[in-house]
């Protein structure tokens, strides 16, 4: 299966590497193309589209092109846990494969995809590696985090991932002076040619090497995602390692969604994948304005995604790159921001390690981490009846696994966690420098 899979990715990463340069038009007819077999199937297989278009009056004929999806409400994450039940498609049910996010705006959630989704995710994601350089089977450093379990299941797939992918994976959920010394001597020996973390780690990870003065680290290119990545942070990076950062914006739900390419002039949206609206009060934003993101992923027929609140914010573009490729454009992602935890003993814990901890917990609707005082943390959790004392344990033994037992974790139980009206949700704050 696993050798099928990789011809299927190679194959659709070829198609995606012609169709980037597709006149505008062509790639707008190919969208509306794969919606119209989403709508369909979904009102012909989905119980709970076919409920909400005998609700609304609508038959797909209504929904022709990507100018109709306004007709339809927006899909939030509460839809999909109150509904799931009635999300997947009847037809299709048997190549259901259950998946779950941590949540980077704070909100854990489970779902079902099907494999040739993955394979058109996985295809963007190489199509997105490809424009900062890297070739399959480049040696590659992934400074990453994993869930525990996977954690585990890294350890044993070492040799496969070394010598048939190339791969090393370095956890991001330890990074104390100790560990990256020793991921530096890892990488200098692993001689990658790219190194692919979540921003935030990759800027912590910088710092300590330029610190160091640690030399031999000399990948051709940077890949950052899952976190904003700011200015300060994409100049260190490229200072410290003497290369160009390309980020990435994607997620679990729906993978890759946009990537810089080489003229770093904004991010292309993978519009072969998905359609991307940026709304404001339900309407669409002007150029330049930033506006909350809205997914109509396109090859998810198992559990369609129909314009799918993802939690963010972004700014849309209108200006066509120098490089040719006639791929939508955004300027920024405006809605993910993390913050590293700290410790008195100087260990350092980034955003991204919550969700991945979280998404294994049923039983939680939202949540947030403040950090006022290097010795304190505060943890806010939004509970449903699922949640369980041995839930609650087994966050209090993580959190201490990988923060000490110097800092003092209060956790809280808040009927609501009050956001900020801008819709940006920091679900990990620290006040510390």
């Amino acid at each position: 299966m696993l050798l099928n899979d990789a011809f299927a990715v190679r194959k659709t990463h070829k198609f995606l590497m012609k169709s980037q340069y597709w006149p505008r038009e062509e790639l707008e007819k190919y969208q509306n193309t794969k919606l119209r077999v989403l709508v369909q199937n979904s009102y012909d297989n989905v119980p709970y589209y076919h409920d909400i278009f005998k609700k609304l009056n609508l038959k797909p004929d209504n929904i022709k092109t990507k100018a109709d999806l306004h007709k339809l409400p927006i899909l939030t994450k509460d839809d999909l846990r109150q509904h799931l039940d009635k999300m997947l498609a009847s037809n299709l049910k048997n190549k259901a494969m259950p998946s779950q996010t941590g949540g980077s705006t704070g909100e854990p959630l489970k779902f079902y995809v099907q494999r040739e989704m993955w394979t058109w995710a996985n295809g963007a994601r190489y199509r997105g590696w490809n424009w900062a350089g890297y070739e399959f089977r480049d040696r590659m450093v992934d400074l990453w985090g994993a869930s525990f379990e996977i954690e585990q299941l890294e350890k044993m797939s070492t040799s496969f991932r070394h010598k048939l992918l190339r791969r090393l994976t370095l956890n991001t959920f330890r990074m104390s002076d100790e560990d990256m010394g020793q991921y530096a001597r890892q990488i200098i020996d692993f001689k990658p040619k790219i190194i692919r973390s979540f921003s935030g780690a990759m800027y912590v990870f910088a710092k300590f090497v330029s610190e160091h003065d640690i030399k031999g680290i000399e990948p051709e290119s940077i890949i950052t995602t899952a976190e904003n990545l700011f200015d300060f942070q994409r100049k260190k990076i490229e200072d410290t390692f003497g290369c160009s950062v390309y980020d990435g914006y994607g997620s679990r739900e729906t993978s890759l969604i946009a990537h810089e390419c080489e003229h770093h002039r904004g991010y292309h949206i993978s519009d072969e994948n998905s359609i991307v609206e940026f709304l404001k009060n339900d309407k669409p934003v002007t150029f330049g304005e930033s506006g909350e993101i809205i997914i109509t992923d396109l090859h998810n027929l198992v559990m369609p995604w129909l314009r799918y609140s993802i939690g963010d914010m972004g700014t849309p573009k209108d200006e066509k790159c120098s490089c040719g490729r006639a791929l939508s454009m955004m300027t920024s992602i405006d809605g993910r921001v993390h913050d590293f935890i700290v410790t008195p003993s100087g260990q350092r814990l980034p955003g991204e390690f919550f969700p991945h901890l979280f998404k294994d917990v049923n039983g939680i609707r939202e949540y947030r981490i403040v950090q006022k005082k290097i010795e304190e943390l505060e943890v806010e959790i939004v509970r449903t009846s699922d949640f369980t004392d041995s839930d609650f344990q087994y966050l209090l033994t993580h959190f201490h696994e990988y923060l000490g037992d110097d800092i003092d974790i209060e956790v809280k139980f808040p009927n609501s966690i009050d956001w900020p009206e801008s819709g940006k949700r920091r679900f990990t704050i620290s006040e510390v420098a």
